[in-house]
């Protein structure tokens, strides 16, 4: 997507939202005079909503009822203090005073009623502030059917986090890889489930099952929640934790915002960084797609070189010239400005015969570049008493730019109060281009050459959701069962056109140069396109039964997976000379070369033209793969009081799973898995008083190995630099998880919780290392069992208790204590952790937030322990990545005429990303370099 288009986009929908804002609904009021009350009514023992619950202004006729879900609204209210009145036939009535209503706003009033006794039949509460978010998630947690963390979008907001991924540092348990990539307790990749509004998104990863958070701007989030224990109405493919992304839905009330800011990167400062210089889009069209079926060497589309005629050396150098665009090494330019756009709409509408249509759209637009400087990259090899030789050892630098658009379009519509249907899409695309050069010696061959290494990387991702959803309340009371249905279809894609790297090396004392091809890969040029789909249906009936639901419902997910690959590779058959200079190598030694162009020895007397460098292809069939995934489930579940125990709730059932994975390689090898698993599940939520719960869980989950993993196919990353292999005979994964918290909601938005965990894992399957060299060569296996064990310790306490110039000062913190070990094959344990796991992780931060002046100031810390990064051969000891501490600290100040200006600083420490290894008296470091600190100013204006 050009960056006009990206413009265009941007301002259509600016317009857009300006003129559906300043519009006036057909047959609403004028919003500007005229204030709201609005809200939701719960029933108090189980927090569930009341639908048809009345509300009316006392001493008036002025009222409404609840929808299903149990919310209300109540439009048109002159500016003045008010009196509501909340009855439902079986609960108490609830009067709440001193309700204010401000003109052109709305004042949100939430109530929960108690059920009817013989000594009280009505109360009277005094009115409170406008419900606080993160208080209300809080909330919603305390009724939670099973563990649960949330972080809600005023949260994210203080966090001046920008995507997903950065909002999910703040989860208790939970820690991101490679900047996108969730851990929850450790465990990520299969291990952690990612929703979009309750949808199973696919993942955009060629190698693992992760999906990458960085693709979700946080403006268009309205709360993340992370279940760590599984129920049975939740997909059993997930063991750390199942993390669902929820978009806004049905505003409150009319709201218009755009915002902008500007970042400054320490690393990429005001100098010029390494950038990639052009490149194809594809593969050139004259070059013909592969054939249908096996493709062997005999019939490339590219002629080999050797007895190559003249119709086949011209058409060679038609196909290398088709090649010229774009340079094959780094260029040093200035980055673009660090910048990001964004616009939100939301509001609600009277249609057909007054029903409510709830909207919400947005936009964001991003543009940044990055850079890492003094990168180190080396490999361990022979070990002596003295100290370790490395086998290579690199040091060099790498820049990237990004541009990210992403959108959200979200319909509400209400035909009935007692039934909801709504339309959700998201889109999202980022485009990166990243360029690295490594200069370096290889100790082991002793003859002082330096060897150079370079990789562009152009990677365009995708990410595109749709999802239909319906809400029915069945009858006319809260005692009626309760249908909910969705549908989404959902598709991710990574494009990566024309990744590029080349090595070469150098006799610096003798100005020799030459390109080895013996010793490493010939200068290539890959083309590979993947793409991901899921089709994911859901139903689901809840019908109340005593103190309690019964829920039973249904699951069917296809998804499906594509991967092309074609490989290109610059073949010196012609024997140019090679002086040190790709640029010119590349451009006056390739194709047909003229008598005495890049020559020596008997060349330079060739009386014709002939070839030199030349494009052939080396596609590999078995990197060419179509893959699919077919999952039926069906449960049953009961969500109740205990009998004879009224404070004892239990939530329980069983889950059945039904798995159809196979996968085909284009030289028709394949791999299968078919599996019918079941998944029980039990949870007990004991009441100790009215805000502090006892919960114990247990639940079996499984995991699945991905397409990848499981094809036998061989895969180069890029940025790793790796050769992975596939292993078809891998098996899934069966975990049990046993689970018991304490928590106590001391006061809106405070808390307190200590959560002790195990899992206990059959077949799990891990990443080792086959092979080590310049790239290193990686597979799959399933170990015997493995088991995780641990513990969190979570508070967040306002300071108002201690002394009332404290009030506006809020504490937090939670601390993930973790241990892990592993038992092969043959039944003998590892001593050692699963990989990704740390010790123990630390979160803690220091927020100061004054409505009265609007001013907002939030410090957060992090850190993570060492962890797991691969897992090596039996005679090298295993990598881990050094833990790190981080510190961000935000401001945000209101200004006049609804302006907001915020101001953060990220990664203030900058500490160094190192993976190391631990040899006897010795720490050998294999990557070391920093990610940068960054300072942002921003303005949001809110009308």
């Amino acid at each position: 997507m050009t960056h006009g288009t990206l413009r265009c986009l941007l301002g259509a929908t600016l317009v857009l939202a300006g003129m559906m804002a300043w519009s006036q609904p057909a047959g609403a009021q004028d919003t500007t005079s005229t204030g709201a009350i609005t809200g939701v009514v719960v029933e108090e023992q189980r927090g569930e909503p009341l639908p048809g619950a009345n509300v009316r202004i006392e001493g008036t006729s002025e009222g409404t009822s609840t929808d299903l879900n149990g919310r209300y609204r109540i439009e048109g209210l002159e500016p003045g203090t008010y009196a509501l009145v909340f009855s439902f036939v079986g609960f108490q009535q609830t009067t709440v005073t001193g309700v204010e209503v401000d003109a052109g706003a709305a004042t949100t009033v939430d109530i929960s009623l108690a059920e009817k006794s013989a000594q009280l039949d009505e109360v009277v509460v005094e009115a409170e502030a406008a419900r606080d978010s993160e208080a209300g998630l809080l909330k919603e947690r305390a009724k939670a059917a099973s563990v649960v963390d949330a972080i809600s979008a005023e949260a994210i907001g203080k966090s001046g986090s920008s995507t997903a991924a950065g909002a999910m540092k703040k989860v208790t348990g939970a820690s991101i890889t490679e900047g996108k990539f969730v851990n929850v307790r450790g465990l990520g990749g299969r291990y952690v489930n990612a929703q979009l509004n309750g949808a199973e998104l696919p993942s955009a990863s060629p190698n693992s099952n992760s999906v990458p958070l960085d693709l979700f701007p946080a403006g268009l989030l309205d709360n993340i929640v992370t279940s760590k224990t599984f129920t049975p109405d939740e997909p059993g493919n997930f063991t750390g934790g199942n993390v669902d992304l929820s978009t806004k839905s049905f505003p409150e009330k009319r709201t218009l915002s755009f915002s902008t800011s500007i970042t400054y990167h320490s690393e990429v400062r005001f100098d010029d960084i390494l950038r990639q210089n052009g490149g194809l889009d594809g593969v050139p069209t004259m070059i013909p797609s592969l054939p249908e079926g096996e493709l062997t060497s005999g019939n490339q589309p590219i002629p080999p070189f050797f007895g190559a005629d003249r119709q086949e050396r011209q058409f060679l150098d038609d196909v290398t010239s088709a090649f010229s665009q774009g340079k094959i090494t780094p260029q040093r330019e200035s980055g673009p400005i660090n910048q990001g756009y964004s616009a939100s709409f939301g509001d609600q509408f009277r249609v057909f015969g007054d029903r409510p249509l709830g909207v919400v759209t947005g936009i964001t637009y991003s543009r940044s570049a990055t850079a890492s400087r003094n990168r180190r990259s080396a490999s361990a090899g022979p070990v002596s008493d003295e100290d370790v030789t490395p086998d290579f050892q690199f040091s060099g630098e790498s820049g990237a730019t990004e541009e990210v658009l992403g959108g959200i379009a979200n319909f509400s519509f209400k035909p009935h109060p007692t039934h909801e249907i709504s339309l959700n899409s998201l889109y999202n695309r980022s485009s990166k281009q990243s360029a690295t050069f490594l200069t370096g010696t290889i100790p082991r061959d002793d003859d002082n050459r330096i060897f150079d290494r370079r990789r562009l990387e152009p990677v365009d991702r995708t990410v595109w959701n749709v999802q239909g959803k319906g809400e029915h309340l069945l009858g006319r009371d809260s005692g009626s069962p309760r249908l909910a249905w969705s549908s989404s279809y959902s598709k991710t894609t990574q494009e990566e056109p024309d990744v590029r790297f080349f090595t070469d090396d150098r006799l610096p004392d003798r100005d020799v140069h030459r390109i080895a091809t013996s010793i490493y890969e010939f200068p290539t040029r890959y083309f590979r396109n993947l793409s991901e789909f899921t089709w994911g249906n859901d139903l689901e009936v809840a019908v109340p039964l005593g103190d309690g639901k019964v829920k039973v419902g249904g699951t069917y997910q296809y998804r499906e997976r594509d991967l092309d690959e074609r490989r290109f590779v610059y073949d010196n058959l012609g024997s140019p000379v090679y002086e040190g200079d790709p640029d010119v190598y590349f451009s006056e030694c390739v194709g047909l070369i003229e008598e005495g162009d890049c020559r020596e020895g008997a060349y330079q007397n060739a009386a014709r033209p002939d070839l030199g460098v030349v494009i052939q292809e080396q596609t590999s069939n078995q990197n060419n793969l179509v893959g699919d995934r077919t999952v039926g489930a069906g449960y049953a579940m009961v969500d109740t009081d205990v009998p004879g125990f009224p404070s004892l709730r239990f939530i329980g059932g069983v889950r059945v799973e039904h798995t159809d994975q196979s996968i085909e390689t284009r030289d028709e090898q394949t791999g299968e898995i078919t599996e019918t698993d079941l998944l029980p599940s039990a949870n007990l939520v004991y009441s100790l008083r009215e805000d502090m719960n006892l919960r114990a869980a247990y639940g079996r989950t499984l995991a699945r190995p991905t397409f990848r993993e499981f094809s036998p196919a061989t895969y180069y990353d890029f940025k790793r630099q790796e050769i992975f292999d596939g292993d078809p005979t891998l098996q899934r994964t069966l975990v049990d998880n046993v689970d018991l918290r304490w928590e106590w909601f001391a006061g809106p938005g405070e808390l307190f919780a200590v959560t002790g965990y195990f899992k206990s894992f059959q077949d799990p399957i891990e990443r080792v290392v086959v092979e080590q060299a310049i790239n290193r060569e990686v597979t799959y296996q399933n170990q015997k069992s493995a088991e995780v064990y641990g513990a969190e310790f979570e508070a967040r306490k306002q300071l108002g208790f201690v002394s009332d110039a404290l009030r506006h000062l809020e504490i937090g913190g939670n601390l993930t204590l973790t241990e892990s070990s592993v038992t092969d094959t043959s039944g003998q344990a590892l001593g050692r952790p699963l990989e990704g796991q740390s010790s123990y992780l630390v979160n803690a931060d220091v927020s100061y937030d004054n409505p009265n002046s609007g001013t907002t100031v939030s410090v957060f810390y992090n850190y993570f322990d060492d962890r797991l990064d691969t897992i090596e051969r039996q005679n090298q000891p295993n990598q881990f990545e050094r833990g790190r501490h981080t510190v961000d600290v935000v401001a945000a100040q209101l200004l006049p005429f609804g302006v907001e200006m915020k101001v953060s600083v990220k990664n203030v420490l900058n500490e160094d990303t190192e993976i190391y290894q631990s040899f006897p008296g010795e720490e050998f470091t294999t990557v070391r370099y920093k990610e940068g600190r960054t300072i942002s100013v921003g303005f949001t204006y809110n009308l």
